[in-house]
């Protein structure tokens, strides 16, 4: 991972009060960069710390994982949550790992099995859904884009009555390395299929190496979007940097995200080696933007 220092500056900044709340709290930590260094429960207290107040944790093993970790670390998980006020938004899982459009009936099975867990685990801590994908099509010899559809309904036949069953939402992450990621074709395949218990995450790192225009997606997926992912990228490489380090146009996003009324979560997915200090960065420049916080009633 890459520690990006032009835009890494003083966590002072990012971390203080404004209002009387840290700036910090108005933002969601997605916690995929602390995945190799610490357990969920350490990381989610860590971040608190910083003054961090809701989380998007990545599952994958040796941070968390549904199947692996005992019911006692899922109950302390909980007890953490409750005792300092913190909340878990959405939970995550790695994209490489699953294809909810495989054309391999088995792994389609494997993959919404694994949602499911989560799906439960999303039930326990509170939190309002999961983060799906539609799947990934052979980059080689890739199959008709009408048989990719059919087979991630199918996988969303079996997925959308367990996030009913478990009263969670299956949040719908735009991905470029997908063959399903643009606002507009989003929008089309789901007015097709419908929206019960789906939304949209929309990642702004993603979308702009995917060649599209943000303020363009925002305004195709208005009120379908749930959350939002704030991350920087070039179009040359895909990355996931501090905001304000590469090329995606934050202060024209903020302005349609005020001009639309958006205040729901913001999810900094930032990957950096001083992984404290980029995210502090990111806060001040969001900030710096006057980013729609989200509400904090």
């Amino acid at each position: 991972m890459r520690s990006d220092k032009r835009n890494c500056g003083d966590l002072s900044a990012a971390y203080s009060s404004h209002g009387g709340i840290p700036a910090a709290a108005a933002y969601t930590v997605n916690t995929y960069p602390y995945t190799l260094r610490y357990g969920l429960r350490d990381c989610v207290a860590h971040l608190a710390d910083l003054g961090f107040r809701s989380f998007e944790p990545m599952l994958v093993p040796g941070h968390f994982w549904p199947s692996r970790e005992a019911a006692g670390e899922r109950r302390e998980i909980g007890n953490l949550l409750a005792n300092r006020d913190l909340r878990i938004v959405t939970l995550n899982q790695p994209n490489l790992d699953i294809n909810l459009g495989s054309s391999v009936t088995e792994m389609r099975e494997h993959s919404c099995a694994m949602m499911t867990a989560a799906m439960r685990l999303a039930a326990d801590w509170g939190a309002m859904g999961i983060v799906i994908n539609p799947g990934k099509a052979n980059p080689v010899l890739p199959s008709p884009s009408e048989q990719l559809a059919d087979w991630f309904r199918r996988s969303l036949d079996a997925l959308v009555p367990e996030a009913e069953r478990w009263n969670v939402q299956l949040i719908v992450k735009n991905h470029p390395l997908s063959y399903l990621h643009r606002a507009a074709d989003l929008v089309s395949f789901f007015d097709g299929y419908g929206w019960e218990r789906i939304g949209i995450g929309y990642d702004f790192a993603n979308g702009y190496f995917g060649r599209e225009d943000p303020r363009e997606a925002l305004q195709v997926l208005n009120s379908r979007i749930k959350l939002i992912y704030a991350a920087d990228s070039g179009l040359d490489e895909f990355r996931h940097d501090p905001v304000g380090a590469d090329a995606v146009p934050f202060n024209d996003i903020a302005e349609t995200l005020r001009a639309s009324g958006y205040r729901g979560d913001t999810v900094l997915e930032i990957i950096a080696d001083d992984s404290d200090r980029a995210l502090a960065a990111s806060v001040a420049q969001l900030e710096s933007h006057a980013w729609p916080r989200r509400d904090m009633q």
